[in-house]
């Protein structure tokens, strides 16, 4: 039988374990394993078949000699069959040891303790040095091959690289750590509830919330205690409908009170664990504490039910305008001018004055005033929709957007009242002047009355 390399897609023949045992003891050296009828030692397969396997693939003769290895090997360890030749498993070159770096010596390599033994090793997981100086962490088997004499002739070693794994697996507890770490101490509260709304798990942001203990809380409270009644009777309607698979609608607040009295308005998001049946097994629920949002929202709805108050009055009216069409308006402005409010929206203003040169002329006066001053105050003369007139004062100035709000008042009443004020006065001053001139002229008739008895007795004086 030739001693050269095989056809790699060729059987290699069969030999006796022992003779080839033996032939390679009589030799004194190592082979290479491609030079040795491998078949003699159970791997009966092609060279090929051999070299493609995944894991390295060392052989040890008798006393740990150096016979053979695969690629796969010869790239995970950095060195050459030839180089490996030099090289037994207790060669100190290796630096093997134990992950705690204990090192390994004759009694406890799995190579040697398969030789000596005839008893696999399984799983022994061996730290080597490579020439580039990285330490390589390897899964090693090692499986007896029992010659002809029932002993152990040589050992077939796999070794698998674990060093990605092993790095991984000592990143673990920090991973679980910062997790445990972002769970425990986020800002939100998280929480999971039985079928029954009972905690089974809280972290300890919430516990900080409720001012218990973990113990205190885990399978002893259901979530409906640390609420007011209306937030409790809102959570015992709708998580059981949860519970059933009814997601709700919406986002859902509510209300959460600590044993300290702390009344929180939390937002709560929550998603269901379920078994492979769909039977409920538990909540996942996060709570957000927007107690400083729901106060400033309360206080924006104040502010705009003040502002709807003040906006919806009933004397001064306030429209915006945009290119002189209505943007909004109030219901003064609808009963000031006669116009349903939803009936000037996207309309132009030229309805309400009394003809197109008036609306111009204001127009032109009104706009040129407000890119020299920025707000603007006059009176003008619009129209009602009955068609009398209504005299208003206006104040104008730029909103947004290109918008201007006006607000207005009406001065109707006001102009007919001076209009009667002045009448009244116009026709007192005639009377005035009327009752002076009656004056005089009764005067003057007493004295046109009185000249002939002036007259008369003054002639009879003379007479006599």
């Amino acid at each position: 039988m030739s001693d050269g390399p095989q056809n790699p897609h060729t059987p290699i023949p069969s030999v006796p374990r022992a003779a080839a045992a033996d032939s390679a003891n009589s030799a004194g050296i190592a082979r290479p394993l491609a030079s040795l009828p491998i078949s003699s030692y159970g791997l009966d397969q092609s060279y090929a078949a051999f070299h493609a396997i995944a894991a390295g693939v060392v052989l040890f003769g008798p006393g740990g000699t150096f016979l053979g290895c695969n690629e796969t090997a010869e790239q995970m360890l950095g060195l050459t069959a030839d180089q490996l030749a030099g090289r037994a498993p207790m060669d100190p070159r290796w630096q093997a040891t134990y992950e705690d770096g204990r090192p390994f010596d004759a009694e406890t390599h799995p190579a040697m303790v398969a030789l000596r033994s005839g008893l696999p090793q399984r799983d022994v997981v061996m730290t080597v040095q490579r020439p580039d100086g990285r330490r390589c962490v390897v899964a090693v088997n090692a499986e007896p091959i029992i010659g002809a004499d029932r002993q152990p002739s040589a050992v077939v070693t796999t070794l698998v690289d674990i060093t990605a794994s092993r790095k991984a697996e000592g990143r673990v507890p920090l991973l679980l750590d910062q997790i445990a770490d972002l769970y425990n101490h986020a800002p939100c509260g998280y929480h999971s509830l039985d079928a029954d709304g009972v905690y089974v798990d809280i972290n300890d942001t919430e516990l900080t919330w409720l001012g218990l203990a973990r113990e205190e809380v885990i399978g002893r409270r259901n979530a409906a205690e640390f609420m007011p009644p209306e937030s409790a009777a809102m959570f015992r309607r709708n998580f059981p409908l949860f519970v059933a698979g009814e997601p709700p609608r919406g986002d859902v607040e509510y209300d959460v009170i600590g044993v300290h009295g702390q009344r929180r308005r939390v937002l709560v998001r929550s998603s269901p664990l379920r078994d492979e049946a769909g039977r409920f097994l538990r909540s996942r629920t996060v709570l957000v504490d927007i107690t400083e949002l729901a106060e400033a929202r309360a206080a924006l709805d104040r502010t705009l039910r003040d502002q709807e108050v003040l906006l919806q009055n009933a004397f001064v009216g306030i429209v915006r305008l945009r290119d002189r069409r209505v943007v909004w308006a109030n219901a003064a402005v609808a009963r000031m001018l006669g116009y349903p409010v939803d009936s000037v929206l996207g309309e132009s203003t030229e309805t309400v004055y009394p003809d197109h040169d008036a609306f111009e002329t204001f127009g032109r006066r009104l706009y040129a005033r407000l890119a020299e001053t920025g707000a603007v105050r006059e009176q003008v003369e619009l129209r009602h929709r009955d068609g009398h007139c209504v005299y208003v004062d206006v104040h104008v100035a730029p909103f947004r957007d290109g918008e201007v709000v006006c607000f207005m008042t009406d001065q109707t009443p006001l102009r007919e009242a001076q209009r009667g004020l002045a009448q009244a006065q116009r026709t007192q001053a005639i009377g005035r002047l009327s009752g002076g001139v009656a004056h005089e002229f009764n005067n003057l008739l007493q004295m046109i009355t009185a000249a002939p008895v002036i007259i008369c007795t003054s002639s009879t004086t003379c007479c006599r």
